[in-house]
């Protein structure tokens, strides 16, 4: 169990009515990209430090999430790529995923004979605490089980 007390504030802070809102831009809208910005301000309004972890592949095409996020106003210099923040995550108090499987998923370390097997991954699972936000927890694109979804201490 880390020895840091997990933040609730941050939390709480995450489910608070925005202080302002984002551009809503039509194309994006299913995928409710446009919140992003919103927790982005939330979080920084109670004086947290947020940086945003971008998977080369993330999104539908390489460089797509970094398109999404800026169409909808969030700061570039928020966005981090994979080798530049992986680095940062036995760091960091609370890593919040959001719509992501495969590019998170740990068994890329592990599970021979996988297509995920070998794959570079952010490694969230080294933070502290992990509070992942999909519609479910079936695997991936890649059939994969993602072993963030089974109960720990700190998912």
């Amino acid at each position: 169990m880390p020895d840091r007390e997990f933040n609730k504030e941050m939390a709480i802070g995450m489910s608070a009515p925005p202080t302002r809102i984002a551009k809503r831009i039509p194309k994006i809208k299913p995928i409710r990209i446009d919140k992003t910005e919103s927790m982005v301000v939330l979080l920084e309004a109670k004086g947290k430090q947020v940086k945003l972890a971008i998977h080369p592949v993330a999104g539908r095409m390489p460089g797509h999430m970094n398109v999404l996020l800026a169409e909808v106003e969030v700061p570039y210099d928020k966005l981090y790529p994979m080798e530049a923040i992986n680095h940062e995550f036995k760091e960091t108090d609370v890593v919040l995923v959001v719509g992501a499987n495969d590019v998170v998923n740990p068994a890329a370390r592990t599970a021979e004979g996988t297509p995920i097997y070998g794959m570079p991954v952010l490694n969230v699972d080294e933070a502290d605490y992990v509070i992942i936000c999909n519609k479910d927890t079936c695997p991936g694109y890649a059939g994969v089980n993602n072993p963030l979804y089974l109960p720990r201490q700190n998912t």
